[in-house]
């Protein structure tokens, strides 16, 4: 075994095969698949995704981050951009009958705890039209490659068993991380913060333990070291004291002296809960804020990590649009006599901080041309807030900026900027 191998070993990254053949070798584990041509066999870690979904059911911090990013993908909506009114009324019709939105955000959830998500293309036995979409099962997925690395097929396993092969073809296969690229699986976004996420919940065990030791507890001193009372008066307090809890009951004459315990103890182990919750949150990409976190955060930290995780967004947006233009818009259109991509779906975006500062820069630019045409077309400012472009706004803007020459600026100098007009999609 070459040095590398042995490091490799070391990290957990080779597996011993344990069979009479192949004894003594050693045989990748990664979410990989199975390839023909004797190349190589690979195997999904079925037990580190079983592994995920617990995290995923079991821990707030993990089911709030997942949930909000998936919302944000596809929850925000979206248009269709085409130049033929009939086929994006056609695309519109088969969103609405599959209900492609709910199904996209179950398979965007899927995609953030295993890795992928895999939405079968169900079509009639007689018309052979797309009649239904069906969310399968990450976990009991395996994809069968080629030697060359090409998809040839799908496998639904249950217990070892197949149940069900589905042709490519018949397969939206969504993937948002793939760091990878020799094996066809994705990666799920828990994967790099399992440390964080263990140890936030042993922190959190710790942390009940000190609060349950250090809760407050009742310290009941009766009499005085010169004079107990009678055996009656015990009698007479003893319905108060049942309503004491028995565990937080101090009890003792007036020889003994006991101090009582407060809660104070606790901040220490408290400040390490949220250490590595903020560990878990940057590892899975999600602002602090989005999940009621954020304490310490100031107005212009807050704004950058708005910025950046609305561009996080978008990219995992991009991702999903292209999968579905791709895998099931362009087969719709073909089935009606449609050329391919001429729909595409374009999401919407998360928040409004790009599109500020996109209005601002335009609004700034224009400026400079106040009379005649502008340096931009209006399909130009459009695409600029993921517009898609309209008939007969390919030609330069052209008019007069309107401008208040009593404007003043505001105590740090600034001018309130000026939009420029921009038509808006229709419903």
């Amino acid at each position: 075994m070459t040095l590398t191998d042995r490091l490799l070993n070391r990290v957990g990254y080779y597996k011993k095969v344990d069979t009479e053949k192949e004894k003594g070798k050693y045989q990748a584990v990664s979410l990989g698949s199975t390839k023909g041509g004797g190349l190589s066999v690979t195997t999904r870690d079925v037990n580190s995704l079983t592994k995920f979904r617990e995290y995923y059911e079991n821990e707030g911090t993990v089911f709030a981050a997942i949930n909000n990013i998936a919302d944000n993908v596809t929850m925000v909506g979206y248009h269709l951009s085409s130049k033929k009114d009939k086929a994006k009324e056609i695309i519109q019709n088969y969103i609405d009958e599959l209900e492609l939105e709910e199904i996209l955000l179950d398979s965007v959830t899927h995609c953030l705890i295993y890795g992928d998500a895999f939405i079968e293309i169900v079509r009639g036995k007689k018309t052979n039209d797309i009649v239904d979409l069906n969310i399968i099962d990450p976990i009991s997925v395996v994809i069968d490659e080629d030697e060359y690395g090409k998809v040839t097929g799908y496998r639904q396993v249950v217990q070892g068993e197949t149940k069900k092969n589905i042709k490519p073809e018949f397969v939206i296969h969504i993937k948002l991380f793939k760091p990878n690229p020799s094996s066809p699986y994705g990666w799920s976004i828990i994967a790099p913060s399992l440390s964080a996420i263990d140890r936030m919940m042993g922190v959190d065990d710790v942390l009940y333990q000190a609060v349950s030791r250090h809760i407050v507890k009742y310290h009941v001193q009766i009499g005085t070291p010169e004079d107990l009372p009678p055996k009656e008066v015990f009698t007479d307090m003893k319905s108060e004291l049942d309503d004491l809890e028995s565990k937080n009951e101090i009890i003792t004459t007036g020889l003994v002296n006991i101090k009582t315990i407060d809660e104070r103890g606790v901040q220490g182990v408290s400040e390490y809960a949220s250490t590595f919750e903020e560990k878990t949150l940057i590892g899975m990409m999600i602002a602090p804020e989005a999940v009621g976190r954020g304490q310490n955060s100031t107005e212009a930290s807050a704004r950058v990590r708005e910025i950046l995780y609305e561009r996080f967004i978008r990219g995992l947006q991009t991702k999903v649009a292209n999968r579905i233009n791709k895998d099931l818009i362009n087969q719709i259109l073909e089935f009606n006599n449609f050329d391919r991509n001429i729909v595409k779906l374009h999401f919407k975006g998360t928040t409004t901080s790009d599109e500020e500062g996109a209005a601002k820069w335009i609004g700034n630019l224009f400026r400079g041309y106040p009379e005649g045409k502008k340096p931009l077309t209006i399909n130009e400012v459009r695409s600029k807030f993921g517009y898609p472009p309209i008939e007969g706004g390919d030609d330069l803007i052209e008019g007069t900026v309107p401008v208040d020459d009593e404007e003043k600026p505001d105590d740090e100098g600034n001018v309130e900027e000026i939009k420029p007009p921009v038509n808006q999609p229709a419903d």
